[in-house]
């Protein structure tokens, strides 16, 4: 069944993207890239159709970008579109320079519902 991965720590914003995403396709939450290459295992089936990765995933954990090499490592998932969505990115620098590490685009939060289906429409349909 075709669904949206998201990658985030933080409880209220996966809560929130949660909401806003999931009228489009279901949304599955992880808290982090090694909660969801755990639960993924060696399979390459059941992907989702887009991954949505927090940048900063806080101490000891993946980041978003550790994330995003693993994922473009894997065949199955090497076509799959990367959303970075960090808090980090303020101005149109930062976001072309985390485009240019490997995401397909990058939206700051707190995310606007208008863009990020925006940016999943352009991305995926």
């Amino acid at each position: 069944m075709p669904h949206i991965v998201y990658i985030e720590d933080n409880e209220i914003n996966a809560t929130v993207f949660k909401h806003l995403m999931s009228p489009l396709y279901p949304v599955r939450l992880y808290e982090s890239g090694e909660s969801y290459f755990k639960e993924m295992g060696n399979e390459c089936a059941d992907l989702p159709i887009i991954y949505f990765l927090d940048l900063n995933l806080g101490r000891g954990r993946m980041s978003g970008k550790e994330i995003l090499d693993k994922l473009n490592e894997l065949e199955c998932t090497r076509v799959v579109p990367k959303v970075a969505f960090t808090a980090y990115a303020f101005d149109s620098d930062e976001m072309q320079y985390i485009e240019e590490q490997g995401f397909n685009a990058c939206l700051s939060k707190p995310g606007l519902k208008n863009r990020m289906v925006e940016v999943f429409q352009r991305l995926v349909e």
